[in-house]
Formats: structure tokens, sequence, C-alpha cells
């Protein structure tokens, strides 16, 4: 697919979201059927061209029946609820690369205001996959209560505001779940979006289109969200729990998985992205990794000492090579080395100390794509050695699935053992 100025698209969250993430033209299709009125969404604070009209939540928390339950801290991704303006044109015709949504998921939202409450900068959900609620608090005046059902969106507004809303003060949504892109008529990709609320759908849609603009010749494929099984059987069943419980449960899950992890699994965002086959990262991997950040995560936004740039700046390649300045990388690929005040030899950009630490970049590189997608992460002993610098083509990077792929099974008959009953007033003398 050849790289693109304009886009035609036939639903406004992502002509909304595309204009916040890029400078592409955006139109909407001739023929679009899209009525939203809300057009409000949660993305990525390092994408947004513009954060004057965005709120950054700084923390989250669970709504448990009728009480918001706990405030904790966002922790690692930093989210922007941000006010789109809509004001795009329609196309004359579908030339071109055009992106249609062709399966949606309504969401229908309701907005408070001259309240006086004291959550501002917060997120609250109820956890539910298939009744899902949230309330964010922008400031100390407003609230915008969100729900895919209409009986609900009523429901919670009469239990948390005590407001009786009607049908005129609804307000709806469409975000996709699945785009389909073309061009010039040919339909040349699928992108599936994995989450189910709200937050976690237009972040996500954020992050896929922002790696569609940036690599737009490889496909695009996100895992669902990560959460692991304890914590499922919390989401699953807290609401049939007493909220004295809660607190102490939520509280050990939260300090038991790390507040990094355990928060981007409350806000729905724990995805891994690639742009291979069903490549990503698990649990394996995490344990023997030697960073925090892992292949199918998005690279931090570094911010460069003495400049206002960061080191997504620097990226050009299809792939980048980020490592410490103390080695001298032999391979030709885009070397971007990161130094810290300690370091003495030449460098591309110099970091805080506490960030250089945290890459932990004394032990490990990256590999990073062109839109700051991680496509691998090694140790700096493996640094000069060609075969580290390729990524695998295999479909899985669990060791054990890899030996269960390569195991010949052409013979193999699946049988039930046959047992051999023996009781002892049967046996002869």
């Amino acid at each position: 697919m050849e790289e693109f100025k304009n886009l035609i698209v036939n639903n406004k969250a992502v002509a909304g979201i595309l204009s916040q993430i890029s400078q592409i033209n955006v139109k909407l299709s001739n023929n679009i059927e899209d009525d939203s009125n809300y057009h409000i969404y949660f993305l990525p604070q390092n994408l947004l061209k513009n954060n004057e009209k965005s709120t950054l939540l700084d923390t989250f928390g669970i709504l448990s029946k009728s009480k918001l339950l706990l405030r904790e801290p966002i922790s690692g991704s930093q989210i922007s609820f941000y006010s789109a303006d809509y004001n795009h044109s329609q196309a004359d015709d579908e030339k071109g690369i055009s992106l249609k949504s062709e399966n949606v998921k309504n969401f229908y939202s309701c907005i408070f205001d001259n309240l006086d409450h004291k959550y501002s900068s917060s997120f609250f959900s109820n956890l539910k996959s298939n009744s899902n609620v949230s309330i964010i608090f922008p400031n100390n005046k407003m609230a915008h209560l969100i729900s895919d059902s209409v009986n609900q969106l009523k429901s919670y507004a009469k239990k948390i505001f005590n407001i009786k809303i009607n049908e005129n003060q609804i307000l709806t949504s469409s975000l996709p779940l699945d785009i389909s892109i073309f061009e010039d008529g040919k339909l040349k990709k699928t992108i599936a979006i994995k989450n189910k609320s709200y937050l976690g759908i237009s972040h996500q849609l954020a992050n896929i289109l922002h790696i569609f603009l940036k690599e737009s010749k490889n496909d695009i494929k996100s895992s669902d969200n990560y959460t692991n099984y304890i914590n499922k059987i919390f989401f699953s069943f807290f609401n049939f729990f007493p909220n004295f419980l809660n607190t102490h449960i939520f509280k050990f899950l939260l300090r038991l998985t790390g507040p990094r992890s355990f928060s981007n699994q409350i806000l729905e965002i724990n995805n891994f992205y690639t742009d291979q086959n069903y490549f990503f990262s698990n649990a394996i991997d995490d344990n023997q990794s030697s960073s925090l950040f892992l292949k199918g995560n998005f690279f931090p936004e570094i911010k460069i000492e003495g400049s206002s740039k960061s080191i997504f700046s620097l990226l050009k390649s299809e792939s980048n090579l980020i490592c410490s300045s103390n080695f001298s990388p032999k391979q030709k690929i885009n070397t971007i080395l990161l130094a810290n005040s300690y370091s003495k030899n030449q460098y591309d950009a110099k970091i805080n100390d506490s960030v250089y630490e945290l890459l932990n970049l004394d032990k490990c590189y990256y590999l990073v794509s062109p839109s700051g997608l991680i496509t691998m992460v090694d140790l700096n002993s493996n640094l000069n050695q060609k075969s580290s610098l390729t990524s695998s083509k295999s479909k899985y990077s669990d060791t054990q699935q890899k030996a269960l792929d390569n195991f010949n099974v052409n013979k193999f008959k699946p049988s039930l053992p046959k047992i051999k009953l023996r009781f002892p007033f049967f046996q002869k003398n």
C-alpha cells in the first residue's frame, strides 16, 4: 500500500481520532450512516497533536453498586480525555484509501454540569463487559456517564447523581470493532479491535491507527487485554461481595500484580500490538525479560534533555536499534545511542538518569519500529551477533508451543487407554 495524504472514513469516531493524532486530511464517506453526536474519546497523551482541549486522567477506581469504590493513581500509560472538534467534509468519490467500519458497538452517554465533587480527573468503571458503565470526572464541576445500555445509563444516573434523565439528554457514539481498509475499492486488509469498553476501544483505535499511518504496509494485530485469572475472578464476582471486602481485595490485587499492570487492566489498555502474525509476548517472556518494556508494547515517550523533542523524533527506518552509548553496534540499521549523566562516549540523545535505569540500558537493547512499537528486547551480550537482530518468523514466542508445532502427528491416533481390571475372586489359584 502506498503512502497517503488523504483518507476517507465512514465512522465519525475514526475521523475524529485520526484528526487528533495526525496531519492527514480526513473526509467522510458520501454514504455514511453514522449519526453519532458524542465526540469525546480517551487517547494516549503522547499521540495528541494538541493537548489544550484534553484532560489528563490521573486516578481511577471501581464503580460498585451505587458507590465509587476507592481511588488509585494511574501509573504507566497516561490517558487524555479529549473533546474532538467535528468539522469533516464529505468526499466526492471513494477513490484512494478508505477505512470502512463494518461492525460497530453503540454507546450511550449523558453529561452532568454544575456538580460539586472531589473526583476531578478521575475515571470509574463497573468492570462488566456485558453491561459496561463508566463515569469520568474531567473537572470538579462536570461528569460524563457512559454505558452500552440505555437502561443501565438511566439506572446509574439515578443511583449516583439522583437524576432522572430522559431520552433527549442521551447522546450516542458508534465505535468500530472491525475496520476494512480499501484502496480504490479493493480490500487490502482488516483490523480487529479486541477491547469492549468505551475507554478501551477508543484508546486501542488510536494506537492501531497510529501504527497504520506509520507502517501502512504491515499487517496490524492486537492481543486481548491481558488479565490474569485471579483478577478475572475478582472482576467477575466483585459485585456480589460487600464493599468492605472489595476494598481489601482490590488493594491486595493491586499490590500483587503491581500498580502499573493492574491500572492498565482496569482501564483495559493492557494490550500487545504486532506487525507479525499473532506474535505476542507472554508470561514466559515476561519472567525472562531484562526490561519492564516488552515486545508488543510501545517504547515510552522519552524527552531528550536540552530539547523539546522526544526519542520518537529519531525513529526513521523499518527497524531502529536503541541502546546505550557505552556500546558500539556493528549493524547498519538506524542506531540511536542514549546516554546518561555518566556517559563519556558520543551519543545521539541524552536522557534522565532515572529513565536510563528504567530502560535497563546497561543490560539490554531494543529494536523499535517507526511507530514506536518494540519488536524485540535482547541482552547487550548479543548485540553484535547478526542473528539476534532478525526477529523470529514463528507464529509463537512460547518455546513450548514451538515444540508442539514441530511435533509430527501424522501417524498419531488419539485413543483412550485400555484398562485391565483384575479382581481377586476371579483369579485362579
